[in-house]
């Protein structure tokens, strides 16, 4: 049999997908961090974290259908529907190709605690570092809050759609 990883096939065996078994483990362009709802969940390289700060939304405004905690694709999905360009995070995510894979997204509250959970994992596996600081998830609380989550302490809270905060974006699998 051919080297799969020589021919650019690492993650392919007889045709089919080998999935992801431990966190950090290299899948789809990203780091596999967990399964969640279903997916098994990716997160992006260093290249798939904003290097800056960003804001949730330009606006106090709700945005429909982003107040689920758990489905970011959904969430993100949404932003698009009502106007990606004044969704700063998330068009950060949507517009992001890594690897050939263009299906990046801003995670939800319970994707980023799972990100949050095993973020050292990933770091050791190559991932890229992780800024002590407040990322923003997809899950949207009012017209005025989203929820984010601190990578120093692991709380998770609402601060204001036009605050800054990072950005890393995910993908998922349906195995």
């Amino acid at each position: 049999m051919a080297n799969l990883a020589v021919l650019g096939l690492a993650g392919f065996s007889g045709g089919g997908i080998v999935l992801p078994t431990t966190i950090g483990d290299e899948f789809q362009g990203g780091y596999y961090m967990g399964q969640l709802g279903g997916y098994y969940l990716i997160c992006a390289p260093i290249a798939g974290q904003y290097d800056g700060t960003l804001q949730w939304k330009t606006t106090d405004t709700t945005t429909a259908n982003t107040d689920s905690t758990t489905d970011g694709h959904a969430n993100t999905a949404a932003m698009v529907v009502a106007g990606i360009a004044a969704h700063p995070a998330g068009r950060f995510c949507v517009d992001l190709t890594i690897d050939g894979y263009s299906d990046w997204y801003l995670p939800s509250k319970d994707e980023l605690n799972l990100l949050y959970t095993n973020h050292a994992a990933l770091e050791a596996a190559g991932a890229g570092s992780f800024i002590n600081n407040y990322y923003w998830s997809s899950s949207e609380a009012n017209a005025q809050f989203a929820l984010e989550q601190n990578f120093t302490n692991g709380y998770q809270t609402v601060d204001f759609k036009r605050h800054i905060h990072y950005v890393r974006a995910l993908s998922r699998y349906s195995a």
